[in-house]
């Protein structure tokens, strides 16, 4: 009979197995930190600046009590190696590994939380961290994939788009990046440009008409600072369209919305956002 383990029992295992390590098996660098290759896999090692997926526990040894533990979450960490992550006290560490590689780490606590020790742990305790390395990519290579997995789900989203403008009997404008937009009034107020501070009515569904926000619901229109990041890349290339008085429609892609990231119950991850909006003024 197959028997199915829940994440705490799977936390109890994982927690079993990196305490019967043994601490004579480690070998130290220069910095202080005691290190064992668990598992040491053919390839480059990790620079700085490199884009790291990976699973890490961390515990304090005096009482095996786990800090922090990914090995039981949906996704691993993903992120930018820079030289102040963990305030530098794993980095040699982590400076030794390649893609497949697993790994133990043992620093003080103080070289982790510096002067902001929690008040469980001492100056001289010492801190365990299991990692294992699932995968590295250099920024070129990170935005080779980011390129590829955006064409790719652009692709994905543009027949049901597509679908969406037969069935509404649309006229619609397509920019190089896959924005859709749709100028029903044109206006006459001159474009608003980077830097200027837009102000915008907008009701947002998604393609099945759904409808997920509203300016307008709330009697209220929306401001902000055009071509800053403060909104989505879709609205940051769609309002520059409009002229002042003028209204319309973007339909969004997920790559230039929220991407692969549910926003709440009423955005599902990789969905493309529709936008009737008015531009009300800019300056």
């Amino acid at each position: 009979m197959i028997k199915m383990f829940t994440n705490s029992m799977l936390a109890l295992v994982l927690l079993a197995f990196f305490s019967n390590c043994n601490n004579s098996n480690y070998q130290s660098t220069q910095s202080g930190m005691k290190y064992k290759m668990v598992k040491d896999a053919d390839g480059r090692t990790v620079k700085m600046d490199d884009f790291l997926t990976l699973n890490m526990l961390y515990k304090a040894t005096k009482n095996d009590s786990v800090l922090f533990n990914t090995f039981t979450n949906p996704q691993p960490l993903n992120f930018k190696f820079q030289p102040t992550l963990f305030n530098g006290a794993i980095n040699d560490g982590l400076l030794m590994m390649s893609a497949g590689d697993s790994a133990h780490f043992v620093v003080k606590a103080s070289s982790v939380y510096k002067d902001q020790l929690p008040a469980f742990l001492t100056a001289d305790d010492e801190l365990e961290y299991v990692i294992k390395m699932i995968k590295l990519s250099s920024a070129e290579e990170q935005q080779r994939e980011a390129a590829a997995a955006q064409a790719a789900q652009l692709d994905k989203e543009a027949g049901l788009i597509n679908k969406y403008i037969a069935d509404n009997n649309l006229k619609v404008e397509k920019t190089e990046s896959g924005l859709y937009y749709i100028i029903d009034k044109p206006g006459t107020g001159g474009f608003p440009k980077p830097g200027q501070r837009v102000e915008v009515h907008y009701t947002g569904t998604l393609l099945d008409g759904s409808k997920f926000d509203s300016s307008k619901d709330r009697d209220q229109s929306f401001k902000f600072p055009l071509g800053q990041g403060r909104v989505i890349k879709g609205w940051d290339e769609g309002i520059p369209k409009f002229q002042k008085g003028g209204s319309g429609k973007l339909i969004i892609p997920s790559p230039l919305g929220y991407g692969n990231r549910a926003q709440g119950p009423k955005i599902p991850a990789n969905s493309t956002l529709v936008f009737d909006i008015e531009l009300l003024d800019f300056q």
